[in-house]
């Protein structure tokens, strides 16, 4: 038995809202000039964007173009690797370029939610070139995609709980480049278990120290100095 005689159905879609440039987050502060320029485009504040996994093909494709873009800028053969920022925004485009896709059309052969069908480098272009997308929107729509590679992979997203807290350790270190290489040397799978990891720790820590207030006797102070 071959694999094409085991597998059947298609890559999942997921579904996710895109926030479009212009439309900063409702956690952060508000600034005049965008709500004025909001005033004035109009239009809705997000897009719904289909995300899939890619394929080793894919895969190959995403490194490849990356590869050309960032010669295409002057950068030389030894530094195409994820420390150059020109190469790593190649990867981020082509991969969007190629995983984003329309979520009302077809899981089977879905249409491409940028340029057109077959022409990755159509994709790219509008990528690059919209001012709806911009930077911010290009870095989402990559860490969702990542995201959504590692939780459709059938490899394990756990760790030991001692190997996690070695983790959090480097990432609590005062060594800026010890605690930034801990976070950017695991996959995004990882990092969102790291980062919930972290947040249960907070909540519960929260919890436990506002039951202690509640639950503490009050100062002889509080209760008239002391005195009977």
């Amino acid at each position: 038995m071959k694999l094409r005689d085991i597998i059947n159905g298609h890559r999942a879609i997921k579904r996710v809202a895109l926030p479009l440039v212009n439309r900063p987050s409702p956690l952060a502060e508000q600034v005049p000039e965008l709500d004025a320029q909001r005033a004035v485009d109009g239009g809705p504040s997000e897009v719904e964007v289909g995300i899939r996994v890619l394929t080793g093909l894919e895969l190959a494709t995403v490194y490849e173009k990356a590869g050309e873009f960032a010669k295409a800028r002057n950068v030389s053969a030894d530094q195409l690797n994820d420390r150059n920022p020109i190469y790593n925004l190649g990867c981020s485009v082509y991969t969007c370029a190629l995983a984003c896709v329309d979520p009302d059309t077809a899981a089977a052969d879905p249409d491409p939610f940028f340029g057109e069908r077959g022409d990755v480098e159509s994709a790219a272009l509008e990528l690059l070139s919209s001012h709806h997308i911009g930077r911010d929107g290009i870095q989402f729509l990559t860490s969702v995609q990542q995201l959504w590679q590692d939780r459709c992979s059938p490899s394990a997203l756990r760790v030991a709980p001692d190997k996690l807290f070695g983790v959090v350790r480097e990432l609590a270190s005062e060594n800026d480049e010890v605690s930034s290489r801990a976070f950017l040397d695991m996959r995004p799978g990882m990092q969102w278990l790291c980062m919930r990891f972290m947040a249960i720790q907070l909540r519960t820590l929260q919890t436990q120290n506002s039951s202690s207030s509640s639950s503490s006797p009050e100062k002889p102070e509080a209760l008239g100095n002391g005195k009977q």
